[in-house]
Protein backbone atom coordinates (compact mmCIF):
# COMPACT_ATOMS: atom_id res chain seq x y z
CA UNK A 1 0.00 0.00 0.00
CA UNK A 2 2.97 2.26 -0.34
CA UNK A 3 1.87 5.20 -2.30
CA UNK A 4 -1.57 4.84 -1.91
CA UNK A 5 -4.28 7.64 -1.00
CA UNK A 6 -5.20 6.88 2.88
CA UNK A 7 -9.18 5.70 2.86
CA UNK A 8 -11.88 7.92 4.50
CA UNK A 9 -15.43 7.24 5.61
CA UNK A 10 -18.24 9.58 6.07
CA UNK A 11 -18.00 11.03 9.45
CA UNK A 12 -21.32 9.99 10.41
CA UNK A 13 -20.60 6.56 10.26
CA UNK A 14 -17.64 6.58 11.51
CA UNK A 15 -19.33 7.89 14.86
CA UNK A 16 -21.80 5.23 15.17
CA UNK A 17 -21.42 3.08 12.86
CA UNK A 18 -24.55 1.28 11.37
CA UNK A 19 -26.60 3.47 13.65
CA UNK A 20 -25.60 7.17 11.81
CA UNK A 21 -27.77 9.40 10.18
CA UNK A 22 -28.00 8.18 6.62
CA UNK A 23 -29.46 11.55 5.73
CA UNK A 24 -26.54 13.22 6.20
CA UNK A 25 -25.15 11.44 3.23
CA UNK A 26 -22.95 14.08 0.75
CA UNK A 27 -23.40 17.07 3.30
CA UNK A 28 -20.77 15.86 5.98
CA UNK A 29 -16.83 15.78 5.72
CA UNK A 30 -15.03 11.96 5.41
CA UNK A 31 -12.66 11.02 7.92
CA UNK A 32 -9.02 9.66 6.72
CA UNK A 33 -8.12 6.99 8.98
CA UNK A 34 -5.06 3.81 8.28
CA UNK A 35 -5.54 1.50 6.29
CA UNK A 36 -5.72 -1.41 9.55
CA UNK A 37 -8.65 0.67 10.94
CA UNK A 38 -10.18 0.73 7.59
CA UNK A 39 -10.19 -2.99 7.40
CA UNK A 40 -11.31 -2.87 10.55
CA UNK A 41 -14.16 -0.92 11.00
CA UNK A 42 -15.53 -2.70 6.88
CA UNK A 43 -14.97 -6.40 8.93
CA UNK A 44 -16.96 -4.96 11.90
CA UNK A 45 -19.88 -3.78 9.53
CA UNK A 46 -20.15 -7.51 7.54
CA UNK A 47 -19.74 -9.46 10.59
CA UNK A 48 -22.43 -6.90 12.30
CA UNK A 49 -24.95 -7.22 9.22
CA UNK A 50 -24.16 -11.15 9.48
CA UNK A 51 -25.13 -11.76 12.77
CA UNK A 52 -28.54 -9.02 12.60
CA UNK A 53 -29.58 -10.70 9.34
CA UNK A 54 -27.77 -13.29 7.79
CA UNK A 55 -25.65 -13.31 4.80
CA UNK A 56 -28.24 -12.82 2.21
CA UNK A 57 -28.51 -8.90 3.44
CA UNK A 58 -25.13 -8.48 2.08
CA UNK A 59 -25.32 -6.75 -1.55
CA UNK A 60 -22.10 -8.24 -3.38
CA UNK A 61 -22.18 -5.15 -5.86
CA UNK A 62 -19.02 -3.46 -7.05
CA UNK A 63 -20.42 -3.52 -10.75
CA UNK A 64 -18.77 -1.60 -13.18
CA UNK A 65 -16.62 -1.90 -16.88
CA UNK A 66 -13.27 -1.07 -15.73
CA UNK A 67 -10.32 -4.03 -15.45
CA UNK A 68 -6.47 -3.77 -15.14
CA UNK A 69 -6.43 -8.03 -15.82
CA UNK A 70 -9.08 -10.47 -15.19
CA UNK A 71 -7.22 -10.67 -11.68
CA UNK A 72 -7.81 -7.27 -10.77
CA UNK A 73 -11.46 -7.31 -11.86
CA UNK A 74 -13.52 -5.70 -9.20
CA UNK A 75 -16.33 -7.54 -9.16
CA UNK A 76 -14.54 -11.03 -9.36
CA UNK A 77 -12.75 -10.06 -6.67
CA UNK A 78 -15.47 -9.32 -4.08
CA UNK A 79 -17.67 -11.88 -5.52
CA UNK A 80 -14.73 -14.25 -4.04
CA UNK A 81 -14.13 -12.77 -0.96
CA UNK A 82 -17.99 -12.47 -0.24
CA UNK A 83 -18.22 -16.44 -0.78
CA UNK A 84 -15.99 -17.06 1.14
CA UNK A 85 -17.16 -14.90 4.32
CA UNK A 86 -20.28 -17.23 3.83
CA UNK A 87 -22.55 -16.11 0.72
CA UNK A 88 -23.90 -13.06 -0.52
CA UNK A 89 -26.65 -11.24 -2.24
CA UNK A 90 -25.28 -11.06 -6.06
CA UNK A 91 -27.45 -9.58 -9.12
CA UNK A 92 -28.19 -10.63 -12.49
CA UNK A 93 -27.97 -8.78 -15.81
CA UNK A 94 -26.14 -5.44 -15.56
CA UNK A 95 -28.32 -2.03 -15.37
CA UNK A 96 -27.35 -0.31 -18.40
CA UNK A 97 -28.71 -3.74 -20.95
CA UNK A 98 -30.85 -5.60 -18.72
CA UNK A 99 -34.28 -5.13 -20.11
CA UNK A 100 -32.44 -6.24 -23.31
CA UNK A 101 -30.46 -8.60 -22.13
CA UNK A 102 -33.78 -10.78 -21.32
CA UNK A 103 -36.20 -9.87 -23.77
CA UNK A 104 -34.53 -9.47 -26.83
CA UNK A 105 -33.65 -13.26 -26.89
CA UNK A 106 -37.48 -13.88 -26.75
CA UNK A 107 -38.58 -11.09 -29.63
CA UNK A 108 -35.39 -11.75 -31.94
CA UNK A 109 -34.15 -15.13 -30.88
CA UNK A 110 -30.07 -13.97 -30.28
CA UNK A 111 -28.30 -12.89 -27.80
CA UNK A 112 -29.26 -8.57 -27.30
CA UNK A 113 -25.16 -8.18 -27.44
CA UNK A 114 -25.32 -9.63 -31.45
CA UNK A 115 -28.44 -7.65 -31.52
CA UNK A 116 -26.75 -4.44 -30.97
CA UNK A 117 -24.21 -5.21 -33.54
CA UNK A 118 -26.77 -5.73 -36.62
CA UNK A 119 -28.59 -2.43 -35.82
CA UNK A 120 -29.76 -0.16 -38.67
CA UNK A 121 -28.26 3.34 -38.32
CA UNK A 122 -30.19 6.58 -37.11
CA UNK A 123 -30.51 7.30 -41.29
CA UNK A 124 -31.57 3.92 -41.98
CA UNK A 125 -34.51 4.01 -39.60
CA UNK A 126 -35.26 7.50 -40.68
CA UNK A 127 -35.58 6.21 -44.04
CA UNK A 128 -37.38 2.70 -43.73
CA UNK A 129 -38.93 2.95 -39.97
CA UNK A 130 -42.58 3.24 -38.89
CA UNK A 131 -42.27 2.35 -34.97
CA UNK A 132 -39.19 1.84 -33.28
CA UNK A 133 -39.72 0.61 -29.65
CA UNK A 134 -37.26 1.29 -26.93
CA UNK A 135 -35.78 -0.41 -23.44
CA UNK A 136 -34.75 2.02 -21.51
CA UNK A 137 -33.16 4.90 -23.15
CA UNK A 138 -31.74 6.21 -26.77
CA UNK A 139 -31.14 9.46 -26.55
CA UNK A 140 -27.64 11.02 -27.03
CA UNK A 141 -29.17 14.30 -25.19
CA UNK A 142 -29.82 16.25 -21.80
CA UNK A 143 -33.76 16.46 -22.85
CA UNK A 144 -36.36 17.39 -25.23
CA UNK A 145 -39.57 18.64 -25.18
CA UNK A 146 -41.95 18.93 -28.09
CA UNK A 147 -41.79 23.07 -29.12
CA UNK A 148 -46.22 23.09 -29.22
CA UNK A 149 -46.02 22.92 -25.11
CA UNK A 150 -42.99 25.02 -24.81
CA UNK A 151 -43.57 27.18 -21.71
CA UNK A 152 -46.47 25.09 -20.09
CA UNK A 153 -44.57 22.26 -19.18
CA UNK A 154 -41.17 21.68 -16.99
CA UNK A 155 -39.10 20.52 -14.41
CA UNK A 156 -37.09 21.64 -11.32
CA UNK A 157 -33.13 20.72 -12.68
CA UNK A 158 -30.80 22.87 -14.36
CA UNK A 159 -30.23 21.20 -17.77
CA UNK A 160 -29.99 21.94 -21.26
CA UNK A 161 -33.28 21.86 -23.57
CA UNK A 162 -33.29 20.90 -27.11
CA UNK A 163 -37.10 22.00 -28.90
CA UNK A 164 -37.63 18.91 -31.59
CA UNK A 165 -40.55 17.67 -33.30
CA UNK A 166 -39.25 14.28 -32.89
CA UNK A 167 -41.15 14.02 -29.62
CA UNK A 168 -45.04 13.94 -29.06
CA UNK A 169 -46.70 16.79 -28.17
CA UNK A 170 -46.68 17.86 -24.21
CA UNK A 171 -44.29 14.96 -23.67
CA UNK A 172 -40.31 15.84 -22.23
CA UNK A 173 -37.57 13.07 -22.82
CA UNK A 174 -35.04 13.28 -20.11
CA UNK A 175 -31.59 11.08 -19.95
CA UNK A 176 -31.04 10.25 -16.13
CA UNK A 177 -27.06 9.91 -15.86
CA UNK A 178 -26.87 12.72 -14.51
CA UNK A 179 -25.17 12.86 -10.94
CA UNK A 180 -27.09 14.38 -7.87
CA UNK A 181 -25.37 17.78 -7.03
CA UNK A 182 -28.18 20.13 -5.15
CA UNK A 183 -27.45 23.83 -5.01
CA UNK A 184 -28.26 23.57 -1.25
CA UNK A 185 -27.97 20.39 0.37
CA UNK A 186 -29.96 20.65 3.04
CA UNK A 187 -32.98 21.92 1.83
CA UNK A 188 -34.88 19.37 -0.31
CA UNK A 189 -36.42 21.61 -2.46
CA UNK A 190 -33.32 22.66 -3.73
CA UNK A 191 -32.46 23.22 -7.47
CA UNK A 192 -30.28 20.29 -8.82
CA UNK A 193 -27.59 21.96 -10.35
CA UNK A 194 -26.57 19.13 -12.37
CA UNK A 195 -29.72 18.38 -14.06
CA UNK A 196 -30.43 14.98 -12.46
CA UNK A 197 -34.43 14.33 -12.95
CA UNK A 198 -34.32 11.77 -10.29
CA UNK A 199 -35.17 14.90 -8.51
CA UNK A 200 -38.28 15.60 -9.75
CA UNK A 201 -40.36 12.43 -7.78
CA UNK A 202 -39.02 10.43 -5.29
CA UNK A 203 -37.80 7.11 -6.62
CA UNK A 204 -40.57 4.99 -5.58
CA UNK A 205 -40.73 1.57 -7.80
CA UNK A 206 -43.61 1.28 -10.22
CA UNK A 207 -44.54 -1.96 -9.18
CA UNK A 208 -43.60 -4.77 -6.40
CA UNK A 209 -42.66 -6.70 -9.76
CA UNK A 210 -40.85 -4.06 -12.49
CA UNK A 211 -39.24 -1.88 -9.73
CA UNK A 212 -38.69 0.80 -12.32
CA UNK A 213 -38.60 4.64 -11.35
CA UNK A 214 -41.83 6.49 -10.98
CA UNK A 215 -39.89 9.35 -12.46
CA UNK A 216 -39.75 8.07 -15.74
CA UNK A 217 -43.15 8.94 -16.32
CA UNK A 218 -44.42 11.72 -14.30
CA UNK A 219 -45.82 15.35 -14.45
CA UNK A 220 -43.12 18.39 -15.05
CA UNK A 221 -43.10 21.63 -15.57
CA UNK A 222 -40.30 23.60 -17.55
CA UNK A 223 -39.05 27.55 -17.23
CA UNK A 224 -36.51 29.22 -18.41
CA UNK A 225 -33.47 29.51 -16.16
CA UNK A 226 -32.68 33.74 -15.86
CA UNK A 227 -29.86 33.37 -13.65
CA UNK A 228 -26.04 32.46 -14.22
CA UNK A 229 -25.17 28.94 -13.85
CA UNK A 230 -24.16 28.01 -10.29
CA UNK A 231 -21.29 25.77 -10.52
CA UNK A 232 -20.93 21.74 -11.15
CA UNK A 233 -19.41 20.48 -7.71
CA UNK A 234 -19.80 16.91 -7.95
CA UNK A 235 -16.74 15.94 -9.03
CA UNK A 236 -15.39 18.23 -6.41
CA UNK A 237 -13.66 15.56 -3.88
CA UNK A 238 -14.93 15.73 -0.11
CA UNK A 239 -14.04 17.64 2.53
CA UNK A 240 -11.66 15.18 4.43
CA UNK A 241 -10.58 15.63 8.00
CA UNK A 242 -8.16 13.97 10.61
CA UNK A 243 -9.66 11.51 13.33
CA UNK A 244 -8.02 14.11 15.67
CA UNK A 245 -10.80 16.33 14.30
CA UNK A 246 -13.53 14.66 14.89
CA UNK A 247 -14.80 16.08 18.02
CA UNK A 248 -14.69 19.62 16.73
CA UNK A 249 -17.62 18.43 14.58
CA UNK A 250 -20.78 18.34 15.61
CA UNK A 251 -23.09 15.09 15.38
Amino acid sequence: MTGSPRPAIRLGYYRDREHSDTTRRGREPFVEVDWDEALDIAAGALRSTRERAGNRAIYGGSYGWASAGRFHHTQGQIHRFLRMFGGYTASVDTYSFAAAEVTIPHVLGMNAYYAARQSPTTEELARHCARIVFFGGAAARNAQVNPGSFGAHGYRDLAGLRLTDAVRPAVVHMATGAWYDPLDPDDPESLDVHGNPNTVTLDIGTSSLAQGPSVNSCLVEIERYAGDPPPLRIHRPPELISTGEVGAHPA
